[in-house]
Formats: C-alpha cells, sequence, structure tokens
C-alpha cells in the first residue's frame, strides 16, 4: 500500500509538471563585452540562456549602451 501511494505521487508529479506552461522572458541588459554582446550574445547571456532553457523558459535580449539600461528599467 505505502509502494502505491508513492507510485500515485509520481505520477501526479510527472503530470502536473508535463502541464507546466513556460514563460517567455525578456532580459534588458548593458551592452558590456564580453559578458553581454549586440544580438544577446555573451558570456553571461549564453549562461542565462541556457538555464532558463533546462527551466523550459524561452529568453530573448534587449541589449542597449550601458548606462542607457538602467532609464530604461526604472
Amino acid at each position: 500500500m505505502k509502494n502505491l501511494s508513492f507510485i500515485a505521487v509520481g505520477v501526479l508529479a510527472v503530470v502536473a509538471a508535463g502541464t507546466a506552461k513556460a514563460d517567455d522572458i525578456k532580459i534588458l541588459a548593458g551592452n558590456l563585452p564580453p559578458m553581454f554582446l549586440d544580438g544577446g550574445k555573451g558570456r553571461e547571456a549564453e549562461i542565462i540562456s541556457a538555464v532558463m532553457e533546462k527551466c523550459g523558459h524561452s529568453v530573448s535580449f534587449e541589449i542597449q549602451p550601458f548606462t542607457r539600461h538602467w532609464e530604461t528599467y526604472k
């Protein structure tokens, strides 16, 4: 009986995870080579994209000149 309850919880967890909706995330960043480059490239942009894809999200970057992005963020 104990094993049956574990199996039921496992199946429910898989079904719930499969029905979750991923978000499209837009990230504003300053153009700060080599971390962030135009077009959403760069070291940090690649790390963020990889992590978000593993979590089921898609990411797009808006890159602006450094310091101007703070005004846009406000």
